[in-house]
């Protein structure tokens, strides 16, 4: 289960940063989200060459004491 959370989160990030919460970024949220559902897929089964840039790549999703 960790390991599915932890995908999960790395979609988001960089979703809901690309979109930022504004009508004019839907495309570019959908498309992050597009981009590292791709990349996690590859992932998933050995197969990620890396490369992929994101919009959240430089942002740790750390959060001490979070409880899953």
């Amino acid at each position: 289960m960790d390991i599915d959370i932890r995908y999960g989160r790395a979609l988001q990030a960089s979703a809901l940063k690309a979109w930022g919460g504004k009508n004019e970024n839907i495309e570019a949220g959908q498309a992050e989200l597009l981009k590292r559902a791709k990349s996690n897929g590859a992932a998933s089964v050995g197969k990620y060459e890396g490369g992929v840039k994101s919009a959240a790549a430089d942002t740790s999703l750390f959060v001490a004491g979070h409880a899953y």
